[in-house]
């Protein structure tokens, strides 16, 4: 039975542009598969940076690769596949092991020294314009902090997200326990162990989850924006995934800026 596997994603910074939701893509590429006489169509998404090799749709269509039960894969373009030129070469060939067939809906490609030449600079040109993304992202992100506006919702307890000035307010329910906890930690000489089960036995509701953890508290207590000073920019978040999905000794930690980089919001 032919079969032609079809893999469609997006990411953040596609979001809203022309021709890149998944139900569009998946309509194209189901067209060109069965343009190619595919009789069985497997479909599979990811959304997630095309950055990142180990997503789950194109983790369970390689498998489906390596079991030789694959004539066809199907993406709507290169940069679809993956962003990154070293992750195209790699994916080709293992296609190319398997004796599967390589097709892109908007765009021709064949398995030969030239059909290679361009799918390298169609990643070299995914890569440049990811870059390119990130850097006007990143422009702007630091332009709104310096004008004491946030670019970007941070989840801080005691605080909500005006999203109509794009600042920070108290949330007098929740700044109320943070005011308690620092009267406990001073006055009663109570620690985060003991502050945490005090509000657990209170039944005061966690930021995430039902129970209140030490780790919590004690980020709460040592935290500068408490007495009015919000640190933003302070860590570069590049390369790193957040895919749960990713083994833990294979993800990557984000790493400090120069102190001179960071922002400071009142």
């Amino acid at each position: 039975m032919p079969t032609a596997v079809i893999l469609g994603r997006v990411s953040t910074e596609d979001q809203g542009r022309r021709g890149y939701s998944l139900p569009e893509q998946l309509v194209e590429c189901r067209k060109k598969a069965r343009d190619m006489g595919a009789t069985e169509i497997l479909e599979f998404t990811d959304e997630i940076s095309g950055e990142i090799l180990d997503r789950p749709g194109l983790t369970a269509a390689r498998e489906l690769i390596r079991q030789g039960a694959v004539k066809w894969f199907v993406c709507l373009t290169a940069d679809r596949l993956s962003r990154k030129l070293a992750h195209q070469l790699l994916l080709v060939e293992e296609m190319r092991r398997r004796q599967v067939q390589l097709v892109f809906a908007q765009h021709g490609y064949e398995d030969t020294a030239e059909g290679r030449f361009l799918l390298s600079v169609f990643g070299a040109v995914a890569e440049l314009e990811k870059e390119k993304i990130r850097e006007r992202t990143s422009r702007g992100r630091r332009g709104k902090y310096k004008t004491g506006k946030m670019a970007q919702y941070i989840d801080i307890f005691g605080y909500d997200l005006d999203t109509v000035a794009d600042i920070l307010v108290v949330n007098d329910n929740e700044a109320t326990w943070v005011r308690q906890m620092y009267d406990w930690f001073i006055r009663e000489r109570l620690g985060p162990y003991e502050i945490r089960d005090r509000l657990n036995d209170m039944g005061v509701p966690a930021p995430r989850g039902d129970q209140w953890h030490k780790s919590t508290v004690h980020r709460i207590l040592t935290s500068a924006t408490y007495t009015g000073t919000l640190v933003l920019n302070r860590k570069d978040w590049t390369g790193v995934s957040l895919n749960k999905h990713r083994p833990v000794a294979e993800r990557v930690a984000p790493t400090w800026k120069d102190e001179a980089e960071w922002i400071t919001i009142t």
